[in-house]
């Protein structure tokens, strides 16, 4: 019997050590490298697509999903989704 009075249970949790903390990301693009990105996209729509992603920081997949009428003009808002119970999060609304 453990010391709680009731088989198989602890008064006390047992230690647990956590992992170590991972390292930091790479690094970021500087405001040059975000330009120069930009300029060397040779089709319209692949720099729509760099912008928003640039801009916002959405996922890729939450990007290509995008439809008109979760964009707002008047709010200056693009909702990137709503939660649908498939993903574990919803999806951001970006200015």
């Amino acid at each position: 019997m453990s010391n709680s009075g009731r088989p198989g249970k602890r008064a006390i949790a047992p230690y647990i050590e956590l992992p170590m903390m991972p390292p930091p990301r790479g690094r970021f693009l500087t405001r040059d490298e975000a330009k120069a990105v930009v300029a060397a996209c040779a089709m319209p729509h692949v720099k729509a697509f760099v912008l928003l992603a640039l801009m916002t920081g959405a996922r890729t997949e939450a990007i290509l999903e995008l439809t008109w009428h979760r964009v707002s003009f008047e709010r200056r808002q693009i909702a990137f989704g709503v939660f649908t119970g498939k993903r574990r999060k919803g999806r951001a609304t970006a200015p």
